[in-house]
């Protein structure tokens, strides 16, 4: 007698030719590059829209940052003012081409972080699965931490984007690609690393942790000899300005690169573990928690398996990074970017062991696989909007943050005309920020009230009693943003 072929057997085998004839299809093959592709997409219109959709004026670290890329030329270059310089060099040819504008500002940080977004998603893709790439860095640049440091216009950005590039080029070049132009590229790094504070510490972790790791001093052991000294060679004519100024540099200036001014360290503490909490950061323009606590758990939970397996390379520069990240973070904590990409590697190898414990369950059945993944993309989808439209919002509409950023440049550029007087007298810093309009306007931005006015005369709140002379008030220029809601006072004859 025949035997019979139980039920199921003919569903089961429908499903399974069902599932060959999907993974032949062109939407299955390209499934990751569509998932980078509209993801890539999505964050540069988030960047580059969300400086515009938040209505946030200029912060005062801002102006800082403007006035120095100002000032920054050759002869301070190698005379002590290097400092930050990559980050201002593109900040002053942003300001050179378009003026001093609030887009202006902040396009350097756009870029910058642009770049660090995908940058993260390549060192993921390098370590983790594509799919665990995708899901963890969707999680990692919706973060408010993130999207904050990729959209102001300081230094700051720098240190996420060139942590971002030296463990993407290292990953390379011990995955065996020991090409010269990596190499140099990577040396190239090195170098310009140099002129951003406190980098220094991250290149002597890296140096001690080469030599300490078997893996890591076999690697650079095989690297071909002219290629190293190449490396060394352009290291050091890239620090070369560094290296000039040790002679005419004063004691301040260099000591910016190790140590900030005025050290406390339980200020710091205080001010480090308020990032991860529902308060706002004293003295600090930032929306907190830089990260949500879905993401912070699953950093949380991914810390600890590090920790067991701490002898593997990848585990082990991480867990030295993460040792960077808190000396960082206790000498200022405004640098708290450079954490942002521990957290995202801690994430994605949260991702991989939730992903890889499921299939375990089902080994063989890929409908089970498919299934076990909807909760993770529907959780990531939900979070990853959640932490966007809390950093829209947390922005636009909370008086403890935007209470650090003003709209006065805009609404001067929009009330001066040809040949206006500027009158600032008690802010050194304001004063210096707004002559970089004479540059592009015919305007003078004077600290004394001058004997003759062709035309008008613009002052702040502040400087209203420093007005002379026979002008009468002709207009005041509000904003809604304050609660001294009036910002600029016009006088004319």
């Amino acid at each position: 007698m025949a035997k019979t072929r139980p039920l199921c057997y003919n569903g089961y085998m429908a499903k399974s030719t069902l599932w060959a004839s999907f993974k032949k299809t062109l939407l299955y093959r390209w499934r990751f590059i569509i998932a980078f592709g509209l993801m890539g997409l999505i964050f540069t219109l988030v960047i580059v829209l969300m400086p515009i959709a938040t209505k946030l004026g200029v912060s005062e670290a801002e102006m800082i940052s403007a006035v120095d890329s100002h000032h920054l030329d050759l002869n301070t270059l190698f005379s002590g003012g290097f400092i930050n310089a990559p980050y201002l060099l593109l900040q002053k040819l942003s300001i050179h081409l378009f003026g001093l504008t609030f887009f202006a500002i902040k396009l350097p940080s756009i870029i910058f972080g642009i770049a660090s977004g995908f940058l993260i998603v390549l060192l993921l893709n390098r370590w983790f699965t594509t799919s665990v790439a995708v899901i963890a860095s969707t999680l990692t640049i919706s973060t408010t931490g993130f999207l904050f440091t990729a959209t102001t216009g300081t230094p700051i950005v720098s240190y996420l984007f060139f942590l971002a590039l030296i463990l993407w080029l290292g990953s390379k070049i011990l995955g065996e690609n020991n090409s010269p132009l990596i190499s140099a590229a990577l040396a190239a790094t090195f170098g310009i690393v140099m002129y951003i504070p406190y980098m220094f510490y991250l290149l002597l972790i890296i140096v001690i942790i080469s030599f300490i790791h078997p893996h890591l001093r076999f690697t650079i052991k095989t690297l071909p000899t002219p290629q190293l000294i190449l490396s060394i060679i352009l290291f050091a004519l890239i620090t070369a300005p560094i290296i000039a100024s040790l002679v005419t540099a004063t004691a301040t200036t260099l000591q910016h690169l190790a140590l900030p001014h005025n050290l406390d360290l339980m200020a710091n503490l205080k001010s480090s573990l308020a990032l991860f909490a529902f308060k706002n950061v004293e003295n600090l323009p930032i929306l907190a928690p830089i990260i949500s606590l879905p993401v912070a758990l699953i950093a949380l939970g991914s810390l600890i398996l590090t920790f067991k397996n701490h002898h593997t390379s990848r585990n082990y520069i991480l867990l030295s990074l993460l040792a960077f990240s808190v000396v960082g973070l206790l000498l200022a904590p405004d640098l708290f970017p450079i954490i942002l990409l521990p957290i995202a590697i801690l994430v994605a190898d949260g991702v991989q062991f939730l992903m890889e414990h499921w299939s375990v369950v089902f080994p063989n059945n890929s409908y089970a696989k498919f299934i076990g993944m909807l909760p993770i993309v529907i959780f990531t989808v939900f979070l990853s909007y959640s932490s966007v439209i809390y950093h829209f919002y947390g922005y636009r509409s909370l008086k403890e943050v935007n209470m650090y950023y003003a709209n006065d440049l805009e609404l001067l550029r929009q009330s001066l005309a040809s040949s206006d007087i500027v009158l600032i007298t008690d802010n050194q810093l304001r004063r210096d920020f707004y002559r970089i309009l004479e540059d592009k306007l015919q305007i003078s931005v004077v600290d004394t009230m001058p004997d003759r006015v062709e035309n008008q005369v613009v002052v702040f709140q502040s400087d209203v009693d420093k007005v002379q002379g026979d002008l009468s008030l002709k207009q005041i220029v509000t904003s809604a943003t304050y609660d001294d809601a009036d910002r600029l006072y016009i006088f004319k004859k």
